[in-house]
């Protein structure tokens, strides 16, 4: 764990619930997880008893603030850096080659050890980009902290050995993030995520691609539907509370419904959209992604509701939640349902107790640190 505020990392101590604060201050994080990353490899090289193993590397780069570091070499993209003509994108462009770089000397370790033979490397995002940090989701609408595709749809891809024949096929599969879990577990333990006793007695949201992919087959249909988010907002009391609908969205095939979303525009950097098609769709929207904007009530900002298909209109540019009433009341009667499901057990009380938690923790051990016991 690696806090940086006071530039120091909670190292774990013989006592699971007990963290001491290592200083790290000046050291570039990136670098400090790879580097923690290859002494676990390496534990793994040296022992006898070569252990199944699951390693979790959560890098914090590109992001906010856009600081590169000062230990990578950046000779031989300098050309191709220079041409980028924006300040904070170039240096976002040196925090994603700087990234390359510390993921290049994980898979090299993963290799020279022999672990790589028998394992499967997975590399995802985790949400769309902020133009106002140089990032872009372009051609995608929206930024992150929203639900239109550009905040929430990633790039990723999967590679192993495992996968016999299968190079540079792209998987066109509707895949949710809690799919992760059991399709990995299937991976490991075959039909984990069918056994009774096993992935269903978890009641898991996920679903397992692993045969999909296994057998390349790019065109799966594993999963159908699933939530992009349900927002319950902080002055919503029922879920009958018809003025302050929960914000969210869901996908059912082709189509996605969005509700209560404050507008959101084709951001880029470098002004690629500029027809009025693109820039006068919202009459006004908020400050990029500013997590404050999720607050924000229609008098302030452009709220709707969306309704797309997304197979023909990937980057959501017509909206239908007129012209097809049908599906938009079937979606509605499904985010009804997920609403009555969920309210019970979400609250806005709940995640501000967590972070209360969180607050104290951090002030008592001095440094950030699990505090979830």
């Amino acid at each position: 764990f690696v806090d940086f505020i006071d530039g120091k990392s909670a190292n774990a101590t013989h006592s699971s619930s007990t963290f001491e604060c290592v200083d790290e201050k000046d050291k570039f994080s990136t670098h400090l997880h790879t580097n923690r990353a290859l002494e676990y490899i390496d534990k793994w090289e040296k022992s006898e008893e070569k252990v199944p193993t699951f390693l979790y590397l959560a890098f914090q780069n590109p992001h906010y603030p856009l600081e590169p570091s000062n230990m990578t070499d950046y000779s031989s993209v300098e050309s191709i850096l220079g041409q980028i003509g924006d300040s904070k994108r170039e240096k976002v462009g040196r925090l994603v080659f700087s990234l390359d770089i510390e993921i290049k000397r994980v898979l090299d370790k993963l290799e020279s050890s022999g672990m790589m033979e028998n394992s499967i490397l997975v590399v995802a995002g985790d949400n769309g980009g902020c133009p106002q940090y140089g990032t872009s989701s372009y051609p995608l609408r929206g930024t992150k902290q929203y639900v239109f595709e550009g905040g929430t749809k990633v790039r990723s891809f999967i590679y192993s050995p495992l996968f016999k024949n299968k190079q540079n096929e792209m998987y066109k599969g509707l895949f949710h993030v809690t799919d992760w879990v059991p399709t990995l577990m299937d991976a490991v333990s075959p039909g984990w995520s069918g056994h009774e006793d096993l992935g269903l007695s978890y009641g898991l949201d996920g679903k397992s691609h692993w045969e999909a992919l296994l057998s390349g087959n790019m065109e799966s249909d594993v999963r159908t539907d699933f939530v992009y988010n349900i927002e319950f907002l902080p002055n919503m009391h029922s879920v009958n509370d018809s003025k302050l609908m929960p914000r969210g969205a869901i996908r059912k095939g082709d189509w996605k419904l969005i509700l209560n979303q404050p507008c959101q525009v084709w951001e880029d950097v470098g002004g690629r959209y500029s027809t009025p098609n693109y820039t006068t769709q919202c009459k006004s929207i908020p400050y990029k992604c500013s997590i404050d904007a999720r607050l924000y009530d229609s008098s302030e900002v452009d709220v709707g509701d969306w309704l797309f298909n997304i197979k023909e209109d990937p980057f959501e540019t017509n909206n239908l939640i007129n012209e097809r009433t049908d599906i938009t009341a079937e979606l509605k009667a499904s985010m009804h349902n997920l609403i009555t499901e969920t309210y019970p057990r979400v609250s806005i009380e709940n995640n501000r107790g967590t972070l209360q938690n969180a607050v104290a923790r951090w002030k008592e051990q001095g440094c950030i640190s699990p505090w979830i016991k």
